[in-house]
């Protein structure tokens, strides 16, 4: 096994409660130094929750109302595909909407949006 990373001669200790309030934090609020990130909210969020789950903190620290709030917040972001045409309505026109809006999903203000 491997000894613990040194700074300046001293051994560096591994603070589980500063962590995971460090990613609480990320969930909460972006800190001002990262408003410029805001169009990657999604993958700070992936990030703090992940973080979170790796220190085994995740059930812990997010209640179910906070667990839903961010479900939901997920699939608000997120930017499907146009549906298919319902019967009885006009489908030439659903297909232009359809030809314009293609490959234009994923999630808004991500790198992974289509448009």
């Amino acid at each position: 096994p491997s000894s613990p990373p040194k700074s300046e001669g001293k051994c560096i200790e591994f603070n589980r409660k500063i962590h995971i309030g460090y990613f609480l934090m990320h969930l909460k609020m972006l800190p001002e130094d990262y408003e410029g990130f805001d169009t990657k909210r999604m993958m700070i969020l992936y990030l703090a929750l992940s973080g979170l789950d790796v220190l085994g903190a995740l059930d812990k620290h997010i209640n179910k109302k906070m667990r839903e709030r961010t479900i939901k917040w997920i699939y608000a972001m997120q930017k499907t595909p146009p549906t298919a045409p319902s019967e009885g309505k006009n489908q030439s026109n659903t297909s232009k909407i359809q030809s314009k809006e293609q490959g234009h999903y994923g999630f808004r203000g991500g790198s992974s949006y289509g448009g």
